[in-house]
C-alpha cells in the first residue's frame, strides 16, 4: 500500500542538506517520492509500507547524518 508520510528532521541548513536527504531516500526500495525542506526542517515521503517500513526510513535518514524528531 502507498502512504505519504511528513516526518520532523533536525540537522538540514541548506539546499544541499535537502538534496543529501532526498538521494539517501531515494536509494530505499519502495520509495517513490520525496520532498526535504530545510526551512521547515521537514520531508515528506511517498513510499510503499510493505517494501519500506518506517524503521527503514528513519535508518535511511540517521545514516545520512540527520535526526528524526520524534
Amino acid at each position: 500500500m502507498t502512504k505519504e508520510l511528513i516526518l520532523s528532521v533536525q540537522g538540514m541548513k541548506c539546499s544541499g542538506c535537502e538534496t543529501l536527504l532526498t538521494q539517501a531516500l531515494l536509494k530505499v526500495a519502495g520509495i517513490s517520492q520525496v520532498l526535504a525542506s530545510a526551512t521547515e526542517q521537514s520531508v515528506s515521503i511517498q513510499y510503499d509500507t510493505e517494501t519500506a517500513p518506517l524503521a527503514l526510513l528513519e535508518i535511511a535518514i540517521t545514516n545520512a547524518g540527520f535526526t528524526v524528531s520524534k
